[in-house]
């Protein structure tokens, strides 16, 4: 067991590592040692998903250009809700 502070309740290791870390680290190291291995095809892989966002955040930009009016959404019992959605 595990005390955090002499307050505390004890903790059992097993809560301890969240399942997502518990599958991230090792897919990150292998993600790593591919990295090295096949540094030409990685550095193309991030080069893709770079240009990727910046086109996806050009054409969400445009989107929202195209949409500055007023939307309103009605929300049962409360009232209705606007918004807009600007630029920057």
């Amino acid at each position: 067991m595990i005390y955090t502070t002499p307050n505390a309740e004890p903790i059992s290791l097993t809560d301890t590592p969240p399942l997502l870390t518990a599958l991230a680290v090792p897919l990150l190291l292998v993600g790593f040692f591919v990295a090295l291995s096949y540094p030409l095809y990685a550095l193309s892989a991030v080069a893709a998903a770079w240009v990727g966002l910046r086109l996806l955040r050009r054409g969400l930009s445009a989107a929202a250009g195209r949409y500055r009016d007023v939307r309103e959404v009605p929300l049962p019992g409360v009232g209705t809700v606007r918004f807009r959605v600007v630029t920057r």
